[in-house]
């Protein structure tokens, strides 16, 4: 019989289902003791029954660009191991089984002369870690202290099992006990792994993880055909007709495993603090350069459980970052060096002319100084000075802008509040025409040369302090210009942009740092605005604690939209959830007017919907004048969505999965949910395939196939007709005949979704709700026995719920839980043909504030019931009763269809308040 060592560890826990969206890398990514295990040169770490990570000496503790947390996940959890002729070692979970054996045996941890029974007996030590660590023997416990860099001296003690303690590194000592149990030594070894040494990983004879829901073994050099792709970094580094063979793995895979090398990526130093420089302070946390040679691996063997497995690695690499609430709504941009004059009158008067919402205004290069090319010295793509040619008084544009007050020919003008991001690329540096460079410059400590570049080296503490101070975090140089700094930034260049002149950690780690910081500068910033917005393009695991992502110079065509569709939703596979996408596509020749059509359909229910284009391309929707009633309607369509979409970020924030995600996600063991291009769900109650073909010449509409997942106790309602439509326990596919007014939606039977009303331009507004109710009625009438959404007699009653999440809006106080929600009940019963509604007054969480004296409209929209109802009554939690009105819609629009009733209380209900709505047929 095989002599073994045994360990058997019950890690009781609970912790929150993932990190905060911002660690604090000063306090490091160090794991409990008991969660690894050390075996010779190599560290086992089990974060959750379904992930380790596996290390080979010198080991690190700090946080990664990746990884920010290592704290166990789950409660509880259970894994054993053991130690079979101090020659393998095995780790079990009731998900992996590892199984390492070294192929060199490592020789015993050198020490000079280990000491026992040494006096005097009144020593004094300093214990680096005072609960001592559970290591498998003497040399675990030595190679524990020789990759410590504040480990002096070593205690062992052999007689102690191994569910105690039994090693201790010291920081210091001057003598030890006498102990006959216990070896000491103080000549600690500095191996050539602690310097850096030779590069260590782990080869396929030694490593083995066999995963228990498929029974297959991995080793290391294994391809993961299986993986289910994460992202991209830009359409500049990606040909759409490359994808999705250039996309990058994600934490998913039909192999049941994913492998994340975090090796290479960069930590961060513990040693200074990122808030206080955004704060008027000292350091912020650089990168810190560890020299890394030696593997640094994640398993995540988590089979087909990929929401636990997502949200697991939200613990780990940081929550989806939650964008504020404008955010969501609607974006124009366009690069073009348009005038304050015609940004008012041709370009935002149009939005209130034609009612179309916008919330956010983003400006490319042009809002700035654009210096001459035949400046040597200057570079006109990136400045931090207003363009007054252009903008002759920057304050009141930017006034404006903030107020919303655009149209000069409708009295009374319109209000579209909105916020300003202007463009940067900051990985030009600052040359000599910039005003603040010779600030930066004397505050950076550099060579006084009024005709350099100052570098915008992300790695220099001196010159991004100066930046910040001078720049970016300071309102625009020049008396005029005052009160002109940008609500955010967008921090543009592709990837191969930020090379050397950037820092020292590589294209893509340099920009990955860069967000770092723009991120930190707003978030840790004195502005009361303070949840960040940054438009990068995508650097990295980890990125998603950043919001948002520019997905780059998109060619405009069919097959760039096609691509968009499958790397948006591929996306949520890496966390990454705010992809924004140039609708239209940014380069010439511009888009057909069908296929911007489409593609604005598409942004409807995307994560961000933002128009942009190149100097002489055409944006403004109203200038196609064959299909700008669809683009209107897909944009009114944005609007509605909100408040479903904003409720949505905050769940994505909360549990790691992205409102756009995978079919399979959900219906893991249907084959059709991993063959279903160009579909996704839009939140777990809706079925969004976006059309992506133009067309025929000699049609009215494209046929587009669409996967119904099952739904045994409930079916899918067609968004646009209200037609049940019934997918038994396997799903089904149908094809729906797309006209250009159709955008192919199902919604889940049962569902209730939070709207806004049509006329909604300021996705901000707090006046008003729509309920929508998708109750199934299979024929719109009451004749059947049953719905889809429950099978069930003529006398069962059916209910159903939703919420509406709302916070502040701006802030990040929703991270420690700060915020409310207001949700609708409803219960059918068919033997009264009665529906009745609750409109809860608004729950509210920690230190979030509801004005007890606001008051907001509420209508509730039925979808697919047999006409307006006979009667109906809105009483008060108090016993008031509310006036409402009922009508079916009759107009067909893509936000509100053809045969919606519409019930709507004729008197606003106050946020605190409760009321019942009774709506009866005849």
């Amino acid at each position: 019989m095989k002599a073994a060592i045994l360990g058997l560890l019950v890690v009781a826990m609970d912790f929150p289902v993932v990190s905060s969206t911002f660690v604090n890398p000063i306090r490091g990514c160090k794991s409990p003791a008991n969660i690894t295990v050390v075996f010779q040169d190599a560290r086992f770490t089990i974060l959750s029954d379904m992930i380790i990570r596996m290390e080979r000496a010198p080991f690190v503790d700090k946080c990664t660009f990746a990884f920010t947390s290592r704290d166990p996940i789950g409660t509880p959890q259970l894994f054993e191991w053991k130690v079979i002729d101090n020659k393998t070692l095995q780790i079990n979970t009731s998900s992996i089984r590892l199984v390492y054996s070294p192929t060199s045996q490592q020789k015993r941890c050198p020490c000079v002369e280990p000491k026992q029974n040494v006096q005097p007996a009144s020593a004094v030590r300093t214990r680096k870690f005072p609960d001592g660590l559970q290591v498998l023997n003497e040399s675990s416990c030595c190679l524990a202290c020789t990759n410590d860099d504040d480990c002096v001296a070593w205690e062992y003690a052999s007689g102690n099992t191994h569910s105690d303690r039994n090693c201790w590194p010291l920081a210091s000592f001057t003598g030890v006990e006498a102990n006959a149990n216990r070896t000491f030594c103080s000549e600690v070894p500095v191996l050539a792994a602690r310097l850096g040494g030779e590069h260590k990983t782990f080869s396929p004879d030694e490593l083995a993880i066999t995963f228990s829901e498929t029974g297959t073994t991995w080793r290391p050099g294994a391809d993961d055909q299986g993986n289910l792709g994460g992202t991209i970094s830009s359409w500049n580094e990606v040909d759409p007709s490359d994808f999705p063979d250039k996309v990058q793995p994600g934490f998913l895979s039909r192999a049941g495993w994913a492998l994340v090398d975090d090796t290479s990526t960069p930590l961060f130093a513990d040693t200074a603090d990122p808030v206080k420089p955004f704060q008027g302070g000292a350091a912020f946390t650089l990168p810190y350069d560890g020299g890394r040679t030696s593997a640094d691996w994640y398993m995540f063997g988590c089979g087909s459980a990929y929401r636990k497995c997502l949200s697991q690695a939200a613990t780990l690499s940081g929550r989806i970052e939650m964008p504020p609430r404008v955010a969501l709504g609607v974006w124009w941009s366009h690069f073009e060096p348009l005038s304050a004059y015609t940004m008012q009158h041709k370009v935002l008067a149009g939005y209130a002319n034609f009612s179309l919402p916008l919330n956010v205004l983003e400006m490319d290069v042009n809002w700035h100084t654009y210096n001459p090319r035949n400046l040597k010295q200057c570079n006109g793509y990136n400045g931090f000075d207003w363009n007054q040619s252009l903008f002759p008084d920057p304050v009141g544009y930017v006034a404006t802008v903030h107020a919303g007050n655009w149209s000069p020919s409708i009295a009374p003008a319109p209000q579209y509040p909105m916020r300003l991001i202007l463009n940067t690329h900051n990985f030009l540096g600052i040359d000599s025409c910039q005003r603040e460079h010779d600030a930066i410059q004397k505050q950076a400590d550099l060579p006084e040369n009024p005709h350099s570049v100052i570098p915008f080296n992300v790695g220099s503490y001196k010159i991004m302090t100066a930046v910040f101070d001078q720049a970016l975090n300071r309102n625009a140089a020049g008396l005029a210009t005052r009160n002109t700094r940008p609500d955010y930034w967008w921090t543009d260049g592709s990837l191969a942009r930020w090379g050397s002149d950037t820092g020292d950690m590589g294209s893509k780690f340099n920009l990955f740092f860069s967000t770092h910081l723009h991120s930190s500068s707003i978030r840790f910033g004195v502005d009361p605005i303070n949840r960040p917005v940054v438009m990068p393009r995508y650097a990295g695991l980890g990125q998603q604690r950043y919001c948002c992502g520019f997905s780059g110079d998109a060619s405009s065509s069919w097959e760039t939209l096609a691509m968009e569709v499958n790397m948006t939703k591929t996306a949520a596979n890496a966390l990454f959830g705010y992809w924004s996408h140039d609708i239209g596509g940014f380069k010439l020749p511009d888009p057909t007017a069908e296929m911007y059509a489409r593609w604005t359909q598409f942004g409807a229910v995307s994560p961000m919907f933002r128009t942009h284009g190149t100097k002489g391309s055409t944006r403004r929707v109203w200038m196609y004048p064959s299909t700008f009633p669809q683009m209107k309607q897909a944009m009114q369509l944005r609007a509605v969505l909100h408040p479903l979409l904003y409720t949505a970020a905050h769940e994505a924030w909360a549990s790691g999965i992205a409102m756009c995600y995978p079919m399979y996600y959900d219906w893991a063991d249907q084959p059709a949910a991993y063959d279903a291009p160009y579909q996704y769900m839009l939140t777990p109650n809706i079925v969004a395939r976006p059309v992506v073909q133009a067309i025929a010449a000699d049609d009215d509409a494209v046929a587009v196939r669409v996967w119904l997942p099952p739904a045994p106790d409930s079916a899918w309602m067609f968004w646009n007709t209200s037609e049940v439509m019934s997918s038994g326990s396997s799903g089904t596919f149908t094809t729906v005949s797309a006209s250009i007014d159709i955008l192919p939606l199902f919604v889940r039977a049962g569902s209730v979704l939070p709207l806004l009303p049509i006329d909604t331009v300021d996705v901000s507004r707090v006046d008003a709700m729509e309920w929508a109710l998708f109750l199934g009625l299979p024929t719109r009438s009451w004749t059947s026995a049953r719905t889809h959404h429950a099978p069930a007699s003529a006398t069962v009653v059916q209910s159903g719920q939703g919420k509406y999440y709302v916070d502040d809006d701006n802030t990040t106080a929703y991270e420690n839980g700060a915020y409310g929600e207001q949700s609708l009940t409803y219960s059918l019963s068919f033997a009264k043909k009665t529906l009745t509604c609750v409109i809860h007054a608004v729950d509210v969480y920690g230190s979030f504030v509801v004005d007890r004296t606001a008051a907001k409209h509420h209508s509730i929209q039925l979808r697919g019931v047999p006409g307006i109802p006979s009667t109906f009554n809105v009483t008060t939690g108090s016993g008031v009763s509310i006036p409402a009105t009922a009508k079916e819609i009759t107009e067909h629009t893509l936000a509100i269809p053809t045969g919606t009733v519409v019930v709507t209380l004729q008197q606003p209900l106050l946020l605190m308040e409760t009321a019942t709505v009774v709506i009866k047929w005849k």
